[in-house]
């Protein structure tokens, strides 16, 4: 059963941010599929970057809030905050990584060093995702990172999944553990950054987090664009 349900028209220039749907749910992952407008891809990636059906940028993104996990949620990519070694230890990333199987942080550390606001891709390993987007939001494991830094992490992430073609992506709260950013700094950040994203190819993302702090987090930052 929903928390929470809204839609809203948030007009935010360059870009014309149509009805944008905030979605808050349990751990249910059918209620997720049925309240979430992305779709899966075929597996494997477009060789180029898509577009949509008018051939330009998208002027109505579709942004979707959920509460749970990350692993759960209908997308054709995830995002795993990484640092710029690829390594994947503990929060979310030692999540994935038991997921997907060392193999995907062996790809990622073969892509390595990744520098703060670049993001590379692998596979999705032994998860049901096409692919995971690895952004680093340090580039040491466990450092205390600025704010600033999930901003740059997170305009990575979209760039490179819009460059590949996906049309869904799912993130995670990015900053908040190690890096000991503030939900609420990271939720802007974040919520800053896919504002002002102009995408080609991306039409929906996801923000989900199983901490309820983030999730509220990016609910009142969101409303704030309504104004």
């Amino acid at each position: 059963r929903p928390l929470f349900y809204s839609r809203f028209v948030l007009p935010f220039p360059p870009v014309v941010v149509g009805m944008c749907g905030v979605r808050l749910c349990r751990h249910s992952r059918s209620f997720c599929r049925e309240s979430s407008q992305m779709k899966r891809g075929k597996n494997g990636f477009p060789l180029t970057a898509g577009g949509n059906d008018g051939g330009g940028p998208a002027n109505v993104r579709n942004i979707t809030i959920l509460q749970g996990s990350l692993l759960d949620v209908e997308a054709q990519a995830i995002v795993n905050a990484a640092n710029s070694h690829g390594l994947m230890g503990g929060g979310v990333a030692g999540v994935i990584r038991r997921a997907a199987g060392s193999q995907v942080e062996d790809e990622a550390r073969r892509q390595a060093p990744i520098p703060v606001g670049m993001a590379v891709l692998t596979s999705g390993g032994r998860t049901r995702f096409d692919g995971i987007i690895h952004a680093p939001t340090m580039p040491e494991p466990a450092m205390r990172i600025p704010a600033e830094n999930v901003g740059f992490a997170t305009q990575a992430a979209l760039k490179l999944a819009d460059e590949r073609g996906l049309t869904s992506l799912a993130i995670p709260g990015m900053g908040t553990g190690v890096g000991r950013v503030a939900p609420e700094d990271a939720a802007a950040m974040m919520i800053d950054a896919i504002l002002d994203f102009t995408p080609h190819a991306l039409q929906s993302i996801t923000l989900v987090d199983i901490d309820p702090g983030m999730v509220e987090a990016w609910r009142t930052v969101l409303s704030r664009h309504r104004t």
